[in-house]
C-alpha cells in the first residue's frame, strides 16, 4: 500500500469522525429550535461536515508520503 493512500485512508477515516459528529451537533440545532436562522445553521453545519470529510481525505493524500514515505 502505498503512502498516499494510507495518509488518504487515515485522513477520510478522521475526517469520517468529523463528519458523524458535525451531523449530530445539526440534527441537535435543527430540533431544539423551529425558526429560520437554526435551519440555516443546521444546513451550514451539514455543509461543513461534508467539506470537513473531503479535505482530511485531500489533505491525508499529500501528508501521507511526508510522514510515511
Amino acid at each position: 500500500m502505498s503512502p498516499a493512500l494510507l495518509g488518504s485512508l487515515i485522513g477520510g477515516s478522521i475526517g469520517l469522525i468529523g463528519f458523524v459528529a458535525l451531523r449530530s451537533v445539526a440534527a441537535t440545532v435543527e430540533g431544539r429550535g423551529l425558526g429560520e436562522s437554526n435551519r440555516r445553521l443546521a444546513g451550514m453545519l451539514r455543509m461543513a461536515a461534508l467539506v470537513d470529510l473531503l479535505l482530511f481525505a485531500i489533505i491525508g493524500y499529500f501528508v501521507g508520503p511526508m510522514v510515511f514515505g
